[in-house]
């Protein structure tokens, strides 16, 4: 096996990957979204047309939401749970707050974290703060995934952090995250 490394679609292509698939001029409106959700990755442009050609709004189908959360089943427990934690905390999550909000002991949470990371699920912010998902389409297929009582708990728990800890966010971002969780 050899692996080779592929650039990130740009948006023209995207558009003309589109137009393929739908075998017709795309709108603008549509080429933006698509390519903000697929991040120019030439796979997720194709499923996120074909949902759309299936009659539902551009997001990912169900067979891309289980392909996606294949990698996720196949973690450890505590991973799994982490990246739960990730997808309900906002696009990125800083470790103090992760850390807070999950309970759990550093090692375990560090264990967690690098199982995650070496799955290429997460990785580090760039500002080496905290963690985000790699692509957003995980994120979303894992925050889908959620049930009900867990999405509320899990926010209502950051929420109540962020409360009695607002130093762990910048505070720039205090108020919408807080909004957010809320």
């Amino acid at each position: 096996m050899r692996r080779i490394d592929l650039a990130r679609l740009g948006h023209a292509d995207v558009r003309r990957q589109l137009a393929g698939i739908l075998g017709a001029e795309p709108e603008a409106a549509l080429v933006d979204e698509i390519y903000a959700r697929s991040e120019g990755n030439a796979f997720f442009v194709e499923e996120l047309a074909v949902s759309l050609r299936a009659g539902h709004r551009p997001g990912p189908s169900e067979n891309l939401r289980e392909l996606l959360l294949v990698r996720v089943e196949a973690l450890p427990p505590d991973a799994g749970r982490v990246l739960r934690l990730v997808a309900e905390g906002g696009s990125a999550v800083e470790h103090p707050l992760l850390a807070a909000v999950s309970g759990m002991p550093e090692e375990a949470l560090l264990d967690a974290l690098r199982a995650a990371t070496g799955a290429h699920l997460l990785s580090p912010t760039p500002e080496g703060d905290g963690y985000r998902f790699r692509h957003s389409l995980v994120r979303e297929a894992v925050g889908e995934d959620l049930l009900p009582g867990e999405r509320s708990a899990l926010n209502r728990r950051y929420a109540e952090t962020v409360e009695a800890a607002p130093h762990l966010v910048r505070a720039e971002e205090r108020d919408a995250r807080l909004a957010g969780y809320w």
